[in-house]
């Protein structure tokens, strides 16, 4: 009886041992899994006031305190011809691969004529590649002109300029008065308007 139950038994085991060779999957030393990621970029697209060493004022107030109605041509505090420093410097930043224009226009509620308020853009700065933009300047070469009062077109954009979302285009520009006509004891105040329009 004890015989036949050993017998039994270790025929049991084998029987256990061949299912369990029949049921477990064949091992690979290698295994993977496909997963799928979805997503897309926000559209950018702006134009922000910017200061650095360069940019005596960003895009806050331009400082014109000591006006000497004797002179032609007078510069915001602290600026001189040789100095290299702009008053003020405007980034466009974009992803959407399309062509813009960046425009500029004044206003006043004062009698300056402002056919004698003068500005100077030189050629934007490609921050990316560290290089001037390839767009091109309304005034080229660059020259002191009348600041436009309708909103009109000072810079337009290159094929590099379209796709600049972190660091962007800075286009810095610096003003000038001529102060004839310009009356003791009144504070004249232009308005100056950076606007940034896709072309394409």
């Amino acid at each position: 009886m004890v015989e036949r139950y050993v017998k039994m038994k270790k025929s049991f085991l084998i029987i256990c041992l061949v299912a369990l060779l029949f049921s477990t999957p064949a091992f690979s030393d290698e295994s993977s899994q496909l997963g799928y990621l979805s997503g897309g970029a926000t559209d950018v697209w702006s134009v922000e006031f910017y200061r650095d060493a360069n940019v005596l004022y960003g895009g806050l107030i331009i400082p014109f305190t000591n006006i000497d109605p004797t002179k032609s041509f007078v510069e915001s505090d602290g600026r001189t011809l040789d100095s290299s420093k702009s008053d003020t410097g405007v980034i466009v930043r974009t992803n959407l691969n399309k062509s813009w224009d960046l425009k500029m226009e004044v206003t006043t509620s004062s009698d300056f004529n402002l056919a004698n308020f003068k500005y100077y853009m030189g050629q934007p700065w490609n921050r990316k590649l560290n290089k001037p933009a390839d767009g091109r300047l309304a005034v080229n070469p660059p020259a002191w002109t009348s600041v436009p009062t309708i909103s009109t077109t000072v810079y337009s954009a290159g094929p590099n300029d379209l796709n600049q979302a972190e660091l962007g285009t800075l286009a810095t520009t610096s003003f000038s008065i001529y102060p004839a006509g310009m009356k003791a004891g009144v504070t004249y105040i232009m308005n100056i308007t950076f606007t940034i329009v896709l072309t394409a």
